[in-house]
């Protein structure tokens, strides 16, 4: 099972790359690595040296700390294979459609921001979930005199979400396949620390506390950078991807991650005046629940997601990036199936106030449809309040 566990994990391989046009280049060679491993083998250090094949090009990683994150990964591959072989597919449509029932005499637009604050935890309520107030913690991270102190407040609201956030100091290699490097308090300024961290709990207020706890996330660390060698591989040596990169964020790391293997998020945050924490928190929050709802397979492999596409559009493909436009909340999107969905989740279905469909483009209306089914399923009554806090034609407002 570990041979396995190792083959699904760093070797997707070349269905996905079918099945959905993702390059998927690396992961098809280091699956070529593993498979050549003979199956179900007892024989560890065979293991060992397939793994180390994939983890030599890290940066300056220290080879005792790489063997100890290799002994501690081997037992977490035979659940990684099964969570990936059972081949279980994300079908939202599969579900019975429930009706939307919005319980709303108002449009949102034409509240004040304190009134729309207290008409979305109404609207949570009469549907069964439960927002987090930030009010408190707002003026305290006002009041904070170091950053120490400003992430300890933001930990003591974070926890109604199940999330817990940190800044690490030193270089680390955590499982087998990310290596980021340490930031450390000192590294911010007070005044922008406590700017993007209000700015984090205001955003996370409106999302429903029983979605966030659903994707059970680890830890979120804030770190200086990151290096991940499946995602270097997969992204950084495609021209298509080198081509986005460099246009809009000019970095060669990633700006974040979540890593379904320990369920932990990473967000690069090297630069604080130009890092957008809340925007890629949501991001990599909205892998952690589709990997959730979907499983590593169906996340990879999202055909019902990618079906809304029209015909003859493929990802990673700077012909389709040319020629279809609205495919894609964002222009990463058009690189991969599973970043165009966490894109139209991050964006869209977790932004608030919510955007109204109908101004949406076709497709991604579309798109948000199904990612607001999705987590319907995880946090019953979300629809539905979703839809009570957009704004409403003026014909559906009562004087």
């Amino acid at each position: 099972m570990a041979v396995i566990g190792l083959a699904a994990t760093i070797g997707v391989g070349a269905e996905s790359e079918r099945d959905t046009g993702d390059p998927f280049t690396y992961y098809r060679m280091a699956g070529d690595v593993a498979s050549n491993v003979q199956k179900f083998t007892k024989d560890i250090p065979d293991i060992v040296d397939a793994i180390s094949v994939s983890i030599s090009s890290y940066p300056d990683a220290h080879p005792e700390r790489i063997g100890k994150v290799i002994y501690d990964s081997l037992p977490r591959f035979p659940q990684i294979a099964e969570d990936y072989l059972n081949r279980g597919n994300c079908n939202a449509n599969q579900l019975e459609p429930k009706k939307v029932n919005i319980v709303s005499d108002v449009s949102p637009e034409d509240l004040t921001q304190e009134e729309f604050h207290r008409y979305a935890r109404y609207q949570a309520e009469i549907n069964g979930l439960t927002l987090a107030d930030e009010s408190e913690y707002l003026g305290k991270i006002d009041k904070a005199e170091s950053v120490g102190d400003v992430l300890s407040i933001v930990n003591s609201y974070a926890r109604n979400h199940s999330l817990k956030i940190t800044i690490p100091e030193s270089d680390s290699v955590e499982d087998f396949s990310v290596k980021y490097f340490g930031l450390g308090n000192e590294q911010f300024d007070i005044t922008e620390f406590k700017s993007i961290s209000k700015r984090l709990l205001r955003n996370l207020y409106f999302i429903p506390t029983e979605l966030t706890k659903s994707a059970e996330v680890q830890e979120v660390k804030i770190v200086g950078s990151i290096y991940h060698i499946m995602f270097k591989h997969l992204f950084g040596n495609t021209a298509f991807y080198d081509g986005l990169r460099n246009e809009i964020s000019g970095s060669e790391h990633l700006g974040g991650l979540f890593n379904p293997v320990n369920r932990i998020i990473y967000i690069n945050m090297d630069d604080s005046r130009s890092a957008n924490l809340s925007g890629r928190m949501l991001h990599e929050l909205s892998h952690a629940i589709l990997f959730k709802t979907c499983g590593l397979f169906g996340t990879l492999n999202d055909k019902e997601f990618a079906s809304l596409n029209p015909e003859g559009f493929l990802y990673g493909d700077k012909e389709s990036l040319k020629t279809y436009k609205g495919i894609s909340s964002s222009r990463f999107g058009y690189n991969n199936v599973f970043e165009d969905a966490a894109y139209t989740m991050g964006d869209i279905v977790l932004t608030f106030p919510p955007i109204r469909h109908d101004s949406l483009p076709p497709v991604q209306k579309a798109k948000a449809k199904l990612i607001e089914q999705r987590a319907e399923q995880l946090a019953p009554g979300f629809s539905n309040y979703r839809r009570a806090l957009m704004s409403k034609p003026r014909d559906q407002v009562k004087e």
